[in-house]
């Protein structure tokens, strides 16, 4: 144990003795004032100093109670001093019997419905995930990476550390996320680095200079968030890592450091996590392609879309081939270094219904909750889009074109959300299998054969489809569904494909105890939770004016209080209190305006990015001049004028 960790571990022992002596209990005490000041109200002229001191310590104990119920709830959009204490209480009930697991059926397909046969399923999964696969044979698969880490770029990633790099590092952080096995989370690194900032900046010297990572300061708790409603097996419920915050500044400081390099060595196709990539290029990409085949008459070329699945894409990675990864792309040892002391000193215990477990050491795997697992992740993932590449530039694969002057697509990426798109033949589909079985063997990466699928063009003949899908061992499916949280594609009526967005927005609605909220409570309620929902989509499609109109009133019937088919009186209509405050209204966003500003957002970029594959795309489609914006409002784009 490190003598920050000693430090730690001391300090929070007194916390723990003087919070017993000091918070003994609100409640009780809240009680037993309001009854004083009940007493005291008969003759409030003989008491007024009294009854001014009871409110002041009532007002000093709500706070604090609230504050408590706050943490425990886990509730980020409301900030302290608004009256909300008996909706964080009831949220933080509500999270505990939604996260609660009263039973779970093991490998044998027998319930475990003991705290200890539940938490014995869970611990024996993950010690199976987290477990390397033995030796591997790679060099093939290596073969097709370049080195693209310069000599500037390794002397900028492993310079010596400052304090102010340091300082930046913990306050980029959220102060009030949860916190590792040690307790302590963002809030007290932030209010006491006055006091602490010697101890952190020896901790990161201590790591710089090349001294291993003590395994207290790299343990991680699993805690599990369920992937569906009603989850049965240990395999639907998301594993997070919650990582000590010490621990995690050191992480932060080699996540910084690498983030501006990304550009110069993460392929275009991927888009996830890399500056100045956005999730809307792979959407708008992906939208115009399915699109495609969907009206695709011609006969003579069939084409296809294969949409992948990963399993437990982070927990898979195997660490041998990441090292290898990280060598072939030119980092130097000091880098590879430093960062495989982050990913193979972790201790993981994994947390059930509050339960500690046993602690376990992994040989597989990062963890999610890191800050620097996102980038490592995307050096696995870049292996597969060269491989993809390659394999197009040798005519073992053959992409598809939208347009015959446009780009050849083959590959999409956002992480570890994959598109792949081919030219429908026997040929295509033995080689992308064959490449997706090595680059996993190789990598520890494994695809769900069941949950992938495949969307082939409309001309495609069935006796093709099943020809191919056979090959490929996935569904033929006639929609892609989702990509990245958004529809694929839709039919003539756009309002049947983006209705879910007002669904989702009426299932919060009806989750929230609007009783148990003041008015100020909902007000940040809808700026903060429910206008958030359409933001996403409406960076990329244009919404139909009767959809925002129905948004508006739901959102409309919650401020005023309405609960089901209790309907209440609108006072003032929804236009008017969506003037800002100073012309007495509340500030509420008009959504129609607010669609048509972020989609002109897209429309700038398209003149900023000319070399962007989104925008070489939708230039090629839709025979776009980018000289000037008026032309792109006038000749429209597919997400602002069309279906």
């Amino acid at each position: 144990m490190s003598q920050w960790q000693k430090n730690l571990h001391t300090c929070r022992n007194h916390l723990t003795d003087w919070s017993k002596r000091k918070f003994k209990n609100n409640k009780i005490e809240i009680d037993s004032l309001v009854d004083q000041l009940n007493l005291m109200q008969h003759s409030w002229e003989e008491n007024t100093e009294n009854i001014s001191r009871i409110k002041t310590k009532l007002n000093d104990l709500w706070r604090k109670e609230e504050c408590y119920w706050q943490q425990r709830s886990r509730i980020k959009w409301l900030q302290n001093g608004d009256s909300n204490t008996s909706y964080f209480h009831q949220a933080t009930i509500q999270r505990r019997r939604q996260n609660k697991i009263a039973r779970i059926k093991g490998e044998n397909g027998n319930w475990e419905q003991s705290q200890k046969g539940v938490r014995r399923a869970f611990e024996e999964y993950f010690k199976e995930l987290f477990t390397s696969s033995g030796s591997r044979d790679w060099n093939s698969i290596l073969n097709c990476i370049e080195p693209v880490v310069t000599d500037d770029m390794n002397r900028d990633l492993t310079r010596p550390t400052t304090l102010e790099e340091i300082k930046d590092a913990a306050f980029q952080m959220g102060a009030t996320k949860a916190p590792g096995p040690d307790g302590f989370h963002g809030t007290f690194y932030h209010k006491y680095w006055g006091i602490i900032h010697n101890d952190i900046q020896g901790l990161t010297a201590d790591f710089f200079t090349g001294q291993a990572i003590p395994k207290p300061l790299n343990s991680t708790q699993i805690v599990l968030i369920p992937k569906i409603p009603n989850p049965e097996a240990v395999s639907q419920f998301r594993p997070i890592s919650l990582c000590n915050f010490s621990y995690k500044i050191l992480s932060k400081i080699l996540a910084n450091r690498l983030k501006p390099h990304l550009p110069s060595i993460i392929s275009p196709t991927q888009n996830a996590f890399v500056p100045d990539r956005q999730i809307q290029d792979n959407i708008l990409v992906a939208h115009e392609v399915f699109h495609a085949l969907k009206l695709k008459k011609s006969k003579k070329k069939f084409e296809m879309g294969v949409k992948l699945d990963m399993n437990k894409a982070y927990d898979r990675v195997e660490w041998d081939f990441l090292e290898k990864v990280m060598q072939k792309m030119g980092f130097n040892a000091g880098w590879i270094e430093l960062v495989m002391s982050c990913v193979t000193t972790v201790n993981f215990i994994v947390v059930i219904n509050g339960q500690w477990g046993g602690a376990f050491s992994p040989s597989r795997g990062i963890q999610q909750g890191d800050p620097i697992s996102p980038y490592l992740f995307l050096f696995i993932s870049e292996v597969l889009s060269l491989l993809i590449k390659n394999a197009c530039e040798t005519d073992l694969l053959q992409g598809i074109k939208l347009n015959s002057g446009g780009p050849t697509l083959s590959h999409l990426l956002f992480a570890d959300d994959t598109l792949i798109f081919l030219k429908a033949t026997t040929q295509n589909c033995h080689n992308i299998y064959c490449l997706l079985q090595a680059f996993c063997a190789a990598s520890g990466q494994q695809v769900s054969l069941t949950k992938s699928n495949v969307v082939f063009s409309s001309n495609t003949p069935s006796y093709v489809r099943a020809s191919m899908c056979a090959i490929l061992g996935m569904p033929d499916v006639t929609d892609a569904g989702k990509y990245l949280g958004l529809p694929t594609s839709w039919g003539r009526a756009k309002k049947e494909a983006l209705v879910y967005v007002k669904d989702r927005i009426l299932r919060k609605v009806h989750g929230w105890n609007q009783h148990c909220l003041s008015q100020a409570g909902r007000e940040i309620l809808i700026k903060s939770m429910a206008l958030a929902v359409p933001a996403y989509p409406m960076n990329i499609f244009k919404f139909p004016t009767t959809l925002c109109k129905e948004i508006d009133s739901v959102l409309a019937g919650f401020w005023w209080g309405q609960n089901g088919d209790n309907r209440k009186l609108h006072w003032i209509n929804w236009d008017t209190l969506g003037q800002p405050k100073h012309e007495r209204g509340m500030g509420f966003r008009n959504l129609h305006e607010f669609n048509l500003a972020l989609l002109a957002k897209q429309c700038w970029r398209i003149l900023m990015e000319p070399q962007s594959l989104w925008v070489k795309v939708l230039k090629d489609l839709n025979h776009l001049q980018l000289g000037n914006l008026t032309a792109l409002l006038v000749k429209g784009m597919i997400w602002l004028l069309s279906n």
